[in-house]
């Protein structure tokens, strides 16, 4: 599923050198399009099995400040680096 994603993510060729070439490519662009929602909704459901399983009210602010140090601060350190 990630590499359906990633491939989706690359997006298609432009410019076709032929119309056979501009009708595969419209064919392999359509058939990742679909493969990706596919991707996205497993990604985003087992991310959210992940997420809220065994969560209680007590342990809440923990996966959050977890989340947060695994996550957000390694998001934000690398775009500082890239914006460098």
């Amino acid at each position: 599923m990630t590499c359906v994603i990633a491939v989706y993510h690359c997006g298609s060729p432009k410019n076709p050198i032929n119309g056979f070439d501009m009708k595969w490519n419209t064919f392999i662009g359509q058939a990742f399009d679909a493969l990706a929602l596919l991707a996205m909704s497993y990604f985003f459901t087992v991310t959210g099995f992940l997420f809220f399983r065994g969560l209680k009210l007590k342990n809440y602010f923990g996966k959050i400040k977890k989340r947060f140090y695994t996550l957000v601060l390694p998001y934000f350190i690398w775009q500082i680096i890239i914006m460098v």
